[in-house]
């Protein structure tokens, strides 16, 4: 038992130095836990014996590398819950930034919209109300559409291959090609508008924005007529 314990005074230091090297990656501490250790070895010999120093020496190893490895789980944990954070405040900023986007956007269209309304009602107020008709129709149509979608797929029956649907969901399109195109025949118009406006009368701006206007018009009657063909069999 004493030469063993002899031993263990020479290697038990170097091991405790070589583990907390390895633990921390620092020498010093290293060298320091290992003096600390032979210190250790050398009061518990005289204090409890031999058979108990070394029984001590193999239970402080033991519980360095179960500290350790208590220690590793527990910052892997750590690391995970922070990246898992980071990865959820990254979505929620990315999802902030998008509602300010859609927001900014909306407030940007509604102001156009309010422009081209105001410029209609006082140019055309028949392309207004052809426009409202519509966007009220287009509404309708779309909620019906996907009333239908829903109630088909209900049935485990295919929408793309039923004809009552298809039906429904070209005409829906056709009003939205119809309310779109008035759209942009007003906005067209309202914009050479503004453009003869800023030119302090110039002739030929002045006949650009009339023949906007006009055309605005005639999209007005065509999308009527539009309008009037597909409602006609509700």
């Amino acid at each position: 038992m004493e030469e063993l314990f002899e031993i263990s005074t020479i290697a038990g230091p170097i091991v405790m130095l070589t583990l907390v090297w390895w633990i921390t990656g620092r020498f010093a501490w290293a060298v320091l836990a290992g003096a600390g250790f032979a210190g250790l070895i050398i009061f518990s010999v005289k204090k409890f014996g031999y058979g108990k120093t070394f029984l001590l020496e193999i239970l402080v190893f033991i519980a360095i590398l179960v500290g350790d490895h208590v220690r590793v789980e527990f910052l892997n944990d750590l690391r995970e819950k922070e990246v898992a954070r980071q990865e959820e405040e990254a979505i929620k900023k990315e999802e902030a930034e998008k509602e300010a986007e859609r927001l900014a956007e909306e407030r940007r269209s509604q102001k156009m919209r309010e422009l081209v309304k105001d410029f209609a009602l006082k140019e055309s107020p028949s392309s207004w109300e052809v426009f409202l008709s519509l966007e009220n129709e287009c509404g309708v149509a779309e909620k019906n559409v996907a009333k239908l979608e829903k109630m088909l797929k209900s049935f485990n029956k295919k929408p793309s291959e039923d004809g009552d649907f298809i039906a429904a969901r070209s005409k829906m399109l056709e009003l939205k090609a119809a309310r779109d195109a008035l759209w942009k025949s007003m906005e067209r118009a309202y914009i050479q508008y503004c453009k003869f406006k800023a030119s302090s009368g110039d002739p030929e701006l002045a006949e650009l924005s009339g023949t906007a206007t006009a055309e605005a018009v005639k999209e007005a009657e065509s999308a009527r007529n539009r309008y009037r063909a597909l409602t006609s069999g509700k």
